[in-house]
């Protein structure tokens, strides 16, 4: 993920009245891309306007499994700005040219501005947005830091990023004891589970460790593998049902095998609550990520086993916990929103085409919430009524001092779903964890995470959660 300071360029930033040529807006962005600072690759990625180019419109879902293509770089939905909905469902190949598509059947744009990815190297999709419906066509790939702000790059951090060995280590194996070494001394402990609504801090705290003493988790390693296996074996002990969407990504690094594993608790009804965490960690020599992302994904390995474990009437909505794989990127330490939330865009994506999404009442992410001294800012993306809902929430609980009243604004896999416009909470608190020099090194280790902050995180979800049921019931 990325702190809030950014720069968004539009295309009806180069030109009047939204008339812009294809090649000199092209240009345009390029250079402006460039002047904030961009690394080159992003830059080059985002010069993605490409007039007069037919696409074709798969009918099927079918169509881009068959090329082991994932189910967002196949379909991909665009809103107006203005409220105007409208539904696009572009699969084709980077070898497509302005007179054909690679396959399907020919969808030519009658006039106007086609926008979509050039990728880079040949053989990525091309994410395609139709100029008709809109005045203003942002573009995702066109995010670029400002220069001189602290990004992913933080100045604490590698410039670049390490490879992780795709041979890391199971619990019990001696490198994951040596990531792990020995229990922290604690200054902090969880409440008693009947003073946190259930929610075990201790618990969810433990499940943190065990998560870390895999060692390093990159995407498309053989530790992530190990780390999916003990998440779906915890999810299933639990009582959950468990769906698993193995896909592939393309990525700079070429295509990586991802998986997303979501565990469903089914309502009376047909809305759905979206809990959401990823489990890859940095793809850096030595990273377990303790905080990110393990102290997420514990808290919600926790909740899945409250909200999964019998004797417990339906609630109206389904809950779904979604642990999300490629959320960090692949190729550079750089944020880079095209190299990054993979899988969260890959469920949006596979929710969008499914019509699942339309009944998704709230998404609530969760991602660095264990540190100790931990603040966690209202969400100025979310809107007003889901932060005031947990925020109260919190409140009620006597924690303010954590969920505090300043806002802030960060990229993370919270944005697939913004762009689609469901109602959705980023709980994060990247800020602090920069400034204490821990965020994406190897010193975020277990000693960092705090059972007390994850049992505070925990027991307001848990509490929104049925705040959200009293509400779409």
């Amino acid at each position: 993920m990325r702190r809030s300071f950014v720069a968004r360029l539009a295309l009806s930033d180069f030109g009047s009245n939204n008339q812009v040529s294809g090649k000199n807006a092209r240009q345009e962005h390029s250079n402006l891309c460039r002047a904030y600072g961009a690394p080159d690759f992003f830059c080059r990625v985002s010069q993605a306007f490409r007039p007069g180019l037919t696409y074709a419109a798969p009918t099927a879902l079918g169509m881009c499994s068959a090329r082991s293509e994932s189910v967002n770089g196949c379909f991909e939905e665009k809103r107006s700005p203005r409220g105007t909905s409208g539904r696009l469902d572009f699969c084709i190949s980077a070898s497509a040219r302005s007179k054909g598509a690679a396959s399907g059947a020919e969808a030519p744009f009658s006039s106007g501005l086609t926008a979509g990815l050039k990728p880079r190297p040949s053989g990525w999709p091309v994410y395609a947005a139709a100029s008709g419906l809109w005045s203003k066509i942002w573009l995702a790939s066109a995010v670029v830091v400002l220069s001189g702000v602290v990004a992913c790059g933080a100045s604490n951090a590698p410039s670049s990023a390490a490879s992780a060995s795709s041979n890391s280590a199971a619990p019990g194996a001696s490198a994951a004891a040596n990531q792990s070494e020995a229990a922290p001394k604690l200054a902090e402990i969880a409440p008693p589970a009947d003073q946190t609504g259930g929610f075990d801090g201790a618990k969810a705290y433990d499940q943190v460790a065990k998560l870390v003493a895999f060692g390093p988790h990159p995407s498309d390693t053989a530790a992530i593998r190990s780390v999916q296996a003990y998440i779906h074996a915890q999810l299933e002990s639990y009582g959950c049902a468990v769906e698993e969407d193995a896909f592939n990504a393309p990525s700079p690094m070429g295509s990586l095998a991802m998986k997303n594993i979501v565990a469903k608790i089914p309502g009376t009804g047909q809305g759905i609550i979206l809990l959401l965490t990823h489990y890859d960690t940095k793809r850096v020599d030595g990273f377990v990520g303790a905080e990110d992302a393990g102290s997420s994904s514990g808290l919600m390995l926790e909740m899945a086993r409250i909200l999964c474990g019998g004797g417990k009437p339906k609630q109206p909505n389904s809950v779904w916990i979604a642990f999300l794989d490629g959320e960090e990127t692949q190729a550079t330490f750089q944020w880079s929103t095209p190299d990054s939330i993979y899988g969260s865009r890959e469920l949006a994506a596979r929710m969008a085409v499914s019509g699942d999404l339309k009944r998704v009442k709230a998404v609530i992410l969760a991602d660095m919430v264990g540190q100790y001294n931990l603040h966690i800012q209202r969400d100025s993306d979310s809107p007003k009524w889901l932060t005031d809902l947990i925020w109260n929430t919190a409140g009620r609980l006597g924690y303010g001092s954590v969920f505090v009243s300043s806002d802030t604004s960060t990229e993370d896999d919270n944005i697939p779903f913004n762009e689609r416009h469901v109602p959705t909470i980023d709980l994060i608190d990247l800020n602090d964890y920069i400034s204490a020099g821990y965020w994406h090194t190897p010193q975020d280790t277990m000693d960092k995470v705090s059972p007390r902050s994850v049992a505070i995180v925990g027991y307001v979800i848990l509490e929104s959660v049925d705040e959200l049921q009293k509400k779409f019931h």
